[in-house]
């Protein structure tokens, strides 16, 4: 009984952190948020150098993570 009951509390902790992924929110969520932009920072740095922006460009953010990517991506030189 003891086991079901800790794999049940073990599998409601895990469906809560993949929410935090999904859409962070709270103090753990600013953590992930965090994590992600971290987690990708050297393939962003490395696409950025890839591409030139113009200045009056449109920018649409379709990923994952806090908005370095965009942040960037808004102060980028023409």
């Amino acid at each position: 009984m003891f086991r079901i009951l800790r794999l049940a509390l073990l599998l409601l902790l895990i469906a809560w952190l993949l929410r935090q992924v999904r859409k962070p929110r709270g103090p753990l969520g600013k953590r992930v948020v965090r994590a992600m932009d971290l987690g990708h920072s050297k393939m962003t740095d490395w696409a950025l150098q890839q591409v030139t922006v113009p200045k009056d460009a449109a920018i649409l953010d379709v990923g994952c993570g806090g908005g370095r990517t965009v942040r960037r991506l808004a102060a980028f030189p023409e």
